[in-house]
C-alpha cells in the first residue's frame, strides 16, 4: 500500500520570515511565520485538509494534547487508509510522527499561515507542502 507523502523534511528554526507568493522559498514577503506559542494554540483541535502527491484527498485531525488521526480518501470518496500519531511543537517548528505513514519517522517543519492555508517548509526554507487549515474542526474521537 502506498505511503501518503504530504509532509516531508526536518526543520527547527526561529525566525521572522514569511513566504514569497511567487517562489517555493521562505522569504519576508507574505504570510506569517508561526511561533511555538502560535502553533500550540492554533493547532489544538484543528483540521488540515488537502490533496497528497497521489491525487488523493487527506484529512488530518490534530487534538489538544498531541494526538492526531489521518485519512486518505480517493477522488471518488473511498477511504483508502487511515493512520494515527502524535504532533508537538519544538523550537518554533511543528513536528509530527505518524504510526505508519512516512515510515513512522518524525519530521519537523517551519510553518507559515497565509489566510486559511498552512505552508510547511524544510530546513533549507523550501516549500514542502501546503494544506487548508480549519480551527476547532477536529473530528470527535
Amino acid at each position: 500500500m502506498n505511503k501518503i507523502l504530504g509532509f516531508v523534511a526536518v526543520a527547527a528554526v526561529s525566525s521572522s520570515l514569511s513566504l514569497s507568493a511567487q517562489a517555493e522559498r521562505l522569504t519576508a514577503e507574505s504570510g506569517d511565520l508561526l511561533t511555538s506559542s502560535d502553533m500550540r494554540s492554533m493547532f489544538a483541535n484543528a483540521t488540515f485538509t488537502g490533496i497528497n502527491q497521489f491525487g488523493n484527498d487527506y484529512v488530518s485531525n490534530l487534538y489538544e494534547g498531541g494526538d492526531m488521526t489521518g485519512d486518505a480518501i480517493s477522488p471518488d470518496g473511498v477511504l483508502l487508509e487511515s493512520d494515527s500519531g502524535r504532533w508537538w511543537v519544538k523550537n518554533n517548528a511543528w513536528c509530527r510522527e505518524w504510526d505508519n505513514w512516512f515510515g513512522g519517522y518524525p519530521a519537523c517543519f517551519k510553518i507559515v499561515k497565509d489566510g486559511d492555508t498552512i505552508k510547511f517548509f524544510d530546513t533549507s526554507n523550501n516549500l514542502v507542502s501546503d494544506t487548508t487549515y480549519t480551527a476547532n474542526a477536529a473530528a470527535p474521537r
